[in-house]
């Protein structure tokens, strides 16, 4: 008999939100080259909507399985990878506006396309800390749940997930 190989749940989500970051960027560069060359792009914004909201899935899959697998963790080592994640994110984040303060008034720091790439960095460094810290304030929460908070917790999740999908009302 043959014996299928195991899925790995983490890698794999990891794996899909870096694919999905990817084509976020990609596709809205070209809806930005089709901007400025005035062509039409034939990629609609919603495309871009649905890949927003396929990236928060992805991390919020990839988080959901690290925090769960490793649920022996305590408080404080959960509060210091809420901590590390920001302040990986705002490290980033200064060096792009650093880097942006060196070009001056240069024609690089007026190129749109650089712009959206560190837009789609920022991004995806925002995304990757709100959702990972919510997924920490979860653990803690629920650490001494009871069936009030976890519906509460529940309706709070049901209702974030519903608020991506305003955008196509």
């Amino acid at each position: 008999m043959i014996k299928l190989p195991s899925i790995h749940i983490g890698k794999l989500s990891m794996l899909l939100a870096i694919l999905v970051w990817l084509s976020l960027l990609f596709v809205d560069l070209v809806r930005l080259f089709g901007i400025l060359n005035e062509l039409e792009s034939g990629i609609a914004q919603e495309f871009t909507w649905i890949l927003e909201i396929l990236f928060f899935l992805t991390v919020y899959i990839f988080y959901n399985f690290s925090i769960n697998k490793n649920s022996q963790n305590d408080f404080l080592n959960l509060i210091w990878r809420a901590a590390s994640t920001g302040i990986v994110a705002v490290f980033v984040s200064l060096m792009i506006n650093i880097f942006y303060n060196l070009l001056g008034d240069s024609n690089l720091s007026n190129e749109p396309f650089l712009k959206n790439f560190f837009y789609h960095v920022n991004f995806a460094l925002i995304t990757i800390f709100l959702i990972s810290g919510a997924l920490l304030w979860k653990h803690l929460i629920l650490y001494q749940k009871s069936k009030r908070v976890v519906k509460q917790w529940q309706v709070y999740e049901i209702a974030m997930l519903a608020a991506m999908f305003l955008f196509f009302q």
